[in-house]
């Protein structure tokens, strides 16, 4: 029974271990869009070096993700959730994927909680 209640309270709690995406709501804290993609951006830029495929230095390759992630900030309704998957992909993929930078198709990866947050933004 203890070690039910143990494995209980370790399933219950990993999700607290994973940041939720931004919350947009007008009325609610905001943070600055920039700095948001810079984050993710330098992230994902750093993985790159990491896997031996960046072409350019670490601060240019930050800083033209960045603005490629901000030309769409105010077209695209889904910016917070497509950036938290692109935050994951580079967080947790493989080099391989990190390198395509393509949103993950698959719901067993372990962005599957980011993928399901960007599919119900897109409904």
């Amino acid at each position: 029974m203890r070690r039910h209640v143990a494995l209980v309270v370790l399933v219950v709690g990993l999700p607290a271990c994973l940041r939720d995406p931004l919350d947009d709501r007008p009325d609610g804290p905001t943070v600055d869009g920039r700095i948001y993609a810079e984050g993710v951006c330098s992230l994902r830029c750093w993985r790159l070096e990491q896997c031996d495929a960046l072409d350019q230095p670490l601060d240019k390759c930050t800083t033209a993700c960045r603005d490629e992630a901000l030309e769409s900030i105010f077209v695209d309704p889904c910016w917070i959730e497509t950036l938290e998957v692109r935050r994951c992909v580079a967080q947790r993929l493989s080099c391989e994927e990190v390198i395509d930078d393509a949103i993950p198709d698959s719901h067993d990866s372990p962005c599957e909680q980011w993928l399901d947050h960007l599919d119900s933004c897109e409904l």
